[in-house]
C-alpha cells in the first residue's frame, strides 16, 4: 500500500508542477509581449528625446540672438537716434512678434520638457535601478 501512497503522491505532485509550469508559460509569454511593447516605447522616447535636445539649443540661440536685438534698440534709442520714430518703431513691431513667437516656443518646449521629466522619474524608480 505505501507504494501506491508513494506513486499516487509523485502524481500529485506532477500534475501541480504541470499546472504550475502552464502559469509560468502563460506568464513568460504575456511578459514577451509586454516587453516588446516596452522596447518599442523606449525606441519612440528616444527618437523623441535626442530632437528636444537640439530645439532647447536653438531656443537658447534664438533668445540671445532676441535679447541682443533688444539691446540695440535700447542703445538706439538713448543715443537719441533720427530713427527712433521711423526704422526703430519697425523694429520694434518686428521685435513683437519675434519676442511672441519666441514665447509660444519657450511654453512649447517646457510642456515636452515636463513630460520627458516626468518619463525619466518613472525610469528612475524601481525595477529600473539597482540601488
Amino acid at each position: 500500500m505505501k507504494t501506491q501512497e508513494s506513486v499516487t503522491n509523485m502524481q500529485t505532485d506532477h500534475q501541480h508542477w504541470l499546472r504550475e509550469i502552464e502559469r509560468w508559460e502563460n506568464d513568460v509569454s504575456v511578459w514577451g509581449e509586454q516587453q516588446k511593447r516596452l522596447t518599442e516605447e523606449y525606441t519612440r522616447m528616444q527618437h523623441a528625446i535626442d530632437p528636444h535636445g537640439g530645439h532647447i539649443h536653438q531656443h537658447v540661440r534664438d533668445i540671445a540672438e532676441l535679447k541682443a536685438t533688444i539691446v540695440a534698440c535700447e542703445r538706439k534709442m538713448m543715443e537719441g537716434s533720427d530713427d527712433a520714430t521711423g526704422a526703430l518703431a519697425q523694429q520694434h513691431e518686428t521685435g513683437t512678434t519675434r519676442h511672441d513667437d519666441q514665447r509660444a516656443v519657450h511654453e512649447k518646449l517646457k510642456q515636452e520638457h515636463h513630460t520627458l521629466m516626468a518619463t525619466m522619474a518613472m525610469f528612475q524608480q524601481k525595477p529600473f535601478r539597482d540601488d
